[in-house]
């Protein structure tokens, strides 16, 4: 820890770097102005103004023609009635400026342009140039005018990829040092706790890296717990309703022998037993599938039509058993959302299961797939008498239920549909069915959204 780096000094090492990137361009690119003067590529700024006198002189020459004045002068030459002019009309107010003081120049960014008059006889020359470096030949120069804007540039150019260089080798050390967050991050996320562990040299990301490494270590600690503790509540259940199951088989053996052996007076009674044997056996079967239910982990799977007969042959399955009728309204399918096909048909099998419990028989039970832009909804609606809805609140609470307290009712259905579709990346929504302001049954919705 004592030897690490700061993110902080390393973005400021860098901006130094920058600093004197900057300076060394600067000098790199005087020391080669000097050098292209040196060499003769190129004339200095003061080179144009240094030739204004032999200009003038021989423009007094009696053989002297237009031909005579050099190539980096503009000029306007005015011979009688004859004006033959190379300097740009936008000019012409300097050019009288000149022709009444002598010279003139005007202000510009780079590189300030001079007018200067001269006068022979009958004759008129007025010169123009800009106090800027100029290619000492004729080609170059014509092809490249404005030698200054053009160096500057090049410098300009030339200190921006150094710059972006230095900004992505920066870049580079940060996003290589996050990608090690970010691979640790996702390695939790995936619930692979035993991932390989990341180093950083840098102060800041390492004691990131070592709180995700103790976040991993204490998740990882607490699932093994809840797995051991999950792992004994499934043997548990196991173990009970194995136990359970003999003596009920005993039970109904003997019953069956009695009910021939007995006189119709006994019938009565004996049917109340068997009547309360069944709902053991209920509850014998529901504790089995809540075994199921711990540590299950089921396919994920997009919501078919195979999908969704596969479910509704189990429930008009349960529901003919218990003389009721399954009506399914609509049958949309969704492949955009995934979701574990044994889960959800064990939280469908137990809300028919309450509704079957709650409703007449003969009874109808309706069903319906949706599907929209949002996600996916199941629905079921009995004809019973619904939810209390002082109550409704707690209808999902482990062991809550809404009959009085005369072993018939345990409570667990709705606890575990909830469960199963927060699993699911769902919400659980419960209410009543309603016509004309008066309850017609209880409504169960199980809402999925698409992330």
């Amino acid at each position: 820890m004592g030897n690490q780096k700061s993110i902080g000094r390393l973005i400021l090492r860098y901006s130094i770097i920058e600093l004197l990137y900057t300076v060394f361009t600067l000098i790199l690119f005087a020391f080669l102005l000097n050098f292209l003067v040196i060499k003769n590529i190129i004339y200095p700024a003061s080179y144009l103004s240094e030739q204004l006198p032999i200009v003038e002189k021989n423009f007094k020459n009696k053989d002297w023609n237009v031909e005579d004045i050099p190539y980096f002068y503009d000029y306007r030459l005015v011979d009688g009635n004859k004006i033959i002019q190379t300097i740009d009309s936008k000019y012409d107010s300097y050019i009288k400026e000149a022709k009444k003081d002598g010279s003139a120049m005007n202000s510009a960014l780079f590189a300030n342009r001079k007018f200067v008059y001269l006068k022979n006889g009958d004759k008129e020359l007025t010169v123009s140039f800009r106090f800027s470096p100029i290619f000492t030949s004729k080609k170059l120069y014509q092809f490249i005018p404005n030698f200054e804007e053009t160096y500057w540039l090049i410098f300009l150019v030339t200190w921006i990829i150094g710059f972006l260089l230095l900004v992505r080798r920066t870049s580079i050390i940060i996003s290589r040092e996050l990608a090690k967050v970010s691979q640790t991050n996702s390695y939790i996320k995936q619930m692979r706790l035993d991932y390989p562990r990341e180093n950083s040299k840098y102060k800041e990301v390492s004691e990131l890296l070592f709180s995700l490494d103790s976040m991993s270590e204490e998740l990882k600690r607490s699932l093994e717990l809840q797995w051991s503790i999950q792992g004994k509540e499934k043997e548990l259940i196991q173990s009970v309703t194995h136990d359970i199951r003999t003596p009920i088989t005993l039970i109904k053996g003997n019953l069956e022998l009695l009910e021939e052996e007995s006189k119709n007076h006994d019938n009565e009674l004996i049917e109340d037993i068997q009547n309360g044997v069944e709902r053991l056996e209920a509850y014998v079967s529901k504790l089995s599938n809540l075994s199921k239910e711990i540590n299950s982990v089921g396919k994920k799977e997009f919501i078919s039509k195979d999908v969704i007969d596969y479910w509704n042959n189990n429930l008009v399955s349960i529901c003919q058993t218990n003389n009721r009728n399954l009506k399914v309204l609509n049958k949309d399918t969704n492949y955009k959302l995934l979701i574990d096909k044994e889960d959800i048909e064990r939280a469908l099998e137990n809300i028919i299961i309450n509704s079957i419990e709650n409703s007449q028989k003969s009874s109808d039970i309706f069903i319906s797939y949706v599907s929209n832009e949002l996600g996916y909804k199941i629905e079921v609606v009995d004809q019973g008498e619904g939810f209390d809805e002082e109550r409704l609140q707690y209808y999902t609470d482990k062991y809550f239920t809404s009959k009085s307290n005369d072993g018939t009712e345990h409570g667990l259905g709705l606890y575990i549909v909830n469960d199963i579709v927060k699993e699911n990346n769902g919400n659980l929504i419960l209410g009543n069915a309603y016509k004309e302001g008066k309850i017609q049954g209880a409504k169960v919705a199980l809402h999925f959204m698409i992330t």
